[in-house]
């Protein structure tokens, strides 16, 4: 879902921006999940792959807890859930 203020003509604008909006989230979402990845070794990732995948994704708090959505900028597209 795209998270704009409906009568803020400008942010309702970025929605556009982006012509393939879907292939640049599947890019960008691969390009950082195989960073983490790589980033570890294969015992923790078996063990851990889901939780590592929804951190890398979404992030977390100052907690640790995984937050519960991504906004990215470019045409304020909101990413909640991801399957693993």
């Amino acid at each position: 879902m795209f998270d704009v203020d409906k009568k803020n003509e400008e942010e309702c604008k970025k929605i556009f921006q982006i012509k393939d909006f879907v292939g640049d989230l599947c890019n960008a979402m691969a390009s950082n999940i195989r960073s983490s990845v790589a980033s570890v070794d294969f015992d923790f990732f078996h063990k851990n792959y889901a939780r590592l995948i929804r951190k890398t994704i979404f992030g977390e708090n100052s907690e640790g807890k995984i937050n519960d959505a991504i906004i990215f900028s470019k045409n304020n597209l909101k990413v909640t859930n991801v399957d693993i």
